[in-house]
């Protein structure tokens, strides 16, 4: 079993004779927050999702229902469907750190459409923005580790970051662009 800090990949629920029942997967974040302490006075689960959202030929009200929305938001289907021919796109690999995307003349374009991020084309990177929620512990416990499917593609997404912002520059680059909040702090 990996561990992540001092949080387990999973827990045991124990079931009423004491033995170990299912295995319930737990956030992989940590619970210490990221973001600076004096950044906001509420927590990132507060922070309000947009109104609407046509996506799809659909509305959805994310706060109505949040699993249309988080599907919506976090899992590729496109790519899902294709995923057996990328090898003909080219290896497959990490994605390079930010800095050397722009040491290639990359241009970093912000994307929200979940099935775009880290697709490019030239000269031009497709970059989906990291969800303010993926970064909160309680949403994740909550929302994400009940549906595999969603946590699986919150993972991705969360691994995606871990390659693209490996070094401080990454990170400045990171906020610049968008990417992620700018109260994100490198860990001492």
């Amino acid at each position: 079993m990996q561990r992540y800090g001092s949080q387990s990949a999973t827990a045991f629920i124990v079931s009423r004779a004491g033995q170990p029942a299912l295995k319930r997967p737990t956030p992989p974040i940590s619970t210490e927050n990221p973001r600076k302490a004096s950044a906001s006075t509420t927590s990132v689960s507060d922070s309000p999702f947009p109104v609407i959202l046509f996506q799809r030929d659909q509305f959805v009200w994310p706060n109505k229902s949040p699993i249309i929305y988080l599907t919506l938001d976090l899992q590729t289907p496109k790519l899902n469907a294709i995923h057996q021919h990328l090898w003909l796109a080219g290896l497959s690999s990490a994605a390079r750190p930010l800095h050397r995307q722009k040491l290639l003349g990359r241009i970093l374009l912000v994307t929200e459409d979940p099935n775009e991020h880290l697709v490019w084309f030239e000269t031009q990177l497709f970059i989906k923005p990291l969800p303010d929620y993926l970064l909160d512990y309680s949403y994740w416990s909550e929302n994400l580790c009940h549906d595999e499917d969603l946590r699986q593609a919150a993972c991705g997404l969360l691994l995606s970051y871990a390659w693209l912002v490996c070094y401080k520059c990454d990170l400045e680059i990171a906020k610049e662009t968008g990417l992620l909040p700018k109260d994100i702090e490198w860990p001492d």
